[in-house]
């Protein structure tokens, strides 16, 4: 959660930047919206990338570890079984 909140905080600092040194350029009205257009369109792409990567990572994550609680669930039902064959045997 913590590597989350410290991604969004750098895109929000850098966003912030980009629109501040836009902003005080002296360039004209249309040549600042264009800017702005274009560095918004950049910050899309990256936190569109950043975004992928993440839901990436995730699925991995929960890939691993739906097959490893499907193997845990393997061998405790192998013990079960060794379990209630012991108990039959111990019982006839």
């Amino acid at each position: 959660m913590d590597n989350k909140k410290a991604l969004l905080g750098i895109f929000a600092l850098a966003a912030a930047g980009a629109v501040a040194g836009v902003l005080f350029a002296p360039d004209k009205g249309s040549k600042t919206r264009k800017k702005l257009k274009g560095k918004a369109e950049d910050l899309q792409g990256s936190l569109r990338t950043s975004f992928d990567d993440f839901m990436y990572e995730l699925k991995k994550a929960y890939r691993s570890g739906s097959n490893e609680a499907e193997e845990l669930s393997e061998r405790a039902m192998a013990k079960i079984n060794a379990l209630k064959a012991d108990v039959k045997t111990n019982l006839s």
